[in-house]
């Protein structure tokens, strides 16, 4: 499952098969067309069964109000993951601490934790393993 149309279309082109996910309803269209499969939800109660994916990768908003959800995604991410599998959040910096600590919480192993500069705005990758 993905969310971010740049790495639906990464995914893409290496072979995966990509399930898109946004709250928005009007970004359907668009990313309807880029993924195998486009869903309408929300990632802190995600309409998937347990264990369904082998990798979930997102890239949440990064503004302030956007924490306590993307923290609440967490756990719902790891939930539809299946053992073994990778997750990965491309969030805004200020929001690390609170999401490492989620996916803590959530028995998640960081694997990596990386700043990047994105054109000007600081963001870090986090990934872990279930």
């Amino acid at each position: 499952m993905i969310s971010s149309p740049a790495v639906i279309l990464e995914a893409n082109s290496k072979g995966f098969t990509t399930v898109s996910m946004d709250r928005d309803p009007t970004l359907r269209f668009g990313l309807a067309q880029m993924s195998s499969r486009h869903v309408i939800g929300d990632a802190s109660a995600l309409p998937f069964d347990a264990a369904s994916f082998d990798a979930v990768a997102t890239e949440p908003p990064y503004h302030v109000s956007a924490l306590d959800s993307i923290v609440a995604s967490i756990s719902e991410m790891a939930r539809v993951t299946r053992d073994g599998g990778r997750i990965a959040y491309l969030i805004a910096s200020e929001q690390t601490t609170a999401v490492r600590s989620a996916g803590a919480r959530a028995g998640l192993t960081l694997e990596l934790a990386a700043s990047i500069n994105r054109k000007g705005l600081e963001v870090t990758c986090l990934c872990w393993s279930r």
